[in-house]
């Protein structure tokens, strides 16, 4: 069974690319501290693997 969630970022917050990574992070995952703007860390975090 698959569990939807609904995550809302605030767009005041971002302002460039690493503050929508900063974003992400406060969003989804807070505990997940290595994410800086990596891209393969975002695909994780949005496929639940981290």
């Amino acid at each position: 069974m698959t569990i939807l969630r609904k995550f809302i970022l605030d767009k005041r917050n971002i302002q460039s690319k690493e503050l929508f990574y900063q974003e992400i992070q406060r969003v989804l995952c807070p505990s997940f501290t290595k994410m800086e703007t990596n891209l393969d860390a975002l695909v994780d975090v949005l496929r639940g693997d981290p």
